[in-house]
């Protein structure tokens, strides 16, 4: 061999599942390796079972293998329930309107929305149990002051681990936080992490991007899409509407015209023909519910205070 360096290492390729791109780990040739020291992959919303050296998951490995040649496993998984600690039961309204001198209702969904926004949303919708355990009024963040109007929001999404600040220390709160970030927020509450092994989405601009799985997790989950030309446009700043649409995914919060009541607050800036017509209605109106055994869409019974 012209390179004896390459033919002394050998690959053991680990299979994770369909649509997830198989991960390489090289080991000396010969190398007793303990199957308990193989790096195991994430996948969220599974439970990993085990190491096995056939496709048909039939042969389970234990002990050690040893690294004679290249080496192909397969992994098993088990489904795990991820029960996000976020209030799916009181649809209260988690966006309001912004009043106006001429009377008009605005809601502004195609407008942007800032990082501390976000992080008041998410902190109002988490389950009281778990608000409660997390509450915190204090950070690390050099620009959110405990006068901040949403720093207890911050300090305990913070504190839970779903939102983090930058390198330098900051949060930069009022900028407009961007399409991977938030996603990023949503997916963490489902354990999602850059390192999860996740399906991949035919998205053409997110194959170098820090966020890459939790942006495949929330497409695959259906909670947002990428444009008509195949990107995702990662870092472009999300708007109101994007939100709106992310948070009714995940809490299954879906009403269509039928499953309206005749109160239910409408916004002269929010078209009946728009995508995010009904997600909109949906998340500024604080109402009561019935739903179908088997039927994902909501029927209206009163709106609340």
């Amino acid at each position: 061999s012209l390179n004896p360096g390459i033919s002394s290492r050998k690959a053991l390729t680990i299979v994770i599942g369909e649509g997830i791109d198989n991960q390489t780990v090289t080991y000396a040739k010969g190398m007793k390796v303990a199957v308990s020291a193989i790096p195991v992959p994430t996948g969220p919303d599974y439970k990993f079972a085990g190491f096995y050296s056939d496709p048909e998951l039939q042969n389970k490995l234990e002990g050690e293998i040893v690294m004679d040649d290249n080496m192909t496993i397969y992994t098993k998984w088990e489904e795990e329930v991820v029960n996000p600690p976020l209030d799916s039961a009181e649809h209260f309204a988690y966006i309001i309107g912004y009043p106006t001198e001429d009377g008009s209702k605005l809601v502004r969904p195609e407008a942007s929305i800032t990082r501390e926004e976000v992080a008041t949303i998410f902190y109002r919708l988490l389950k009281d149990e778990t608000r409660d355990s997390l509450f915190t009024d204090e950070n690390s963040f050099s620009d959110v002051a405990k006068d901040r109007w949403s720093n207890k929001a911050i300090s305990t999404m913070a504190k839970g681990g779903y939102i983090t600040g930058y390198p330098d220390g900051t949060f930069k709160p009022s900028d407009e936080i961007t399409r991977a970030v938030d996603v990023t927020i949503a997916t963490r509450f489902y354990n999602v992490t850059s390192d999860s092994a996740v399906a991949s989405s035919t998205l053409t601009d997110i194959d170098n991007h820090w966020a890459k799985a939790n942006i495949n997790y929330a497409v695959e989950k259906g909670w947002i899409n990428g444009y008509g030309d195949g990107t995702f446009m990662p870092d472009r700043s999300i708007t109101r509407a994007e939100t709106m649409k992310i948070i009714n995914s995940i809490l299954g919060r879906k009403v269509t015209e039928e499953g309206l009541i005749e109160d239910a607050e409408r916004w002269d800036d929010n078209s009946k023909g728009a995508w995010y017509y009904y997600d909109v209605i949906e998340a500024t109106n604080p109402h009561t519910f019935e739903r179908a055994e088997g039927d994902a869409t909501e029927k209206w019974t009163a709106i609340t205070a």
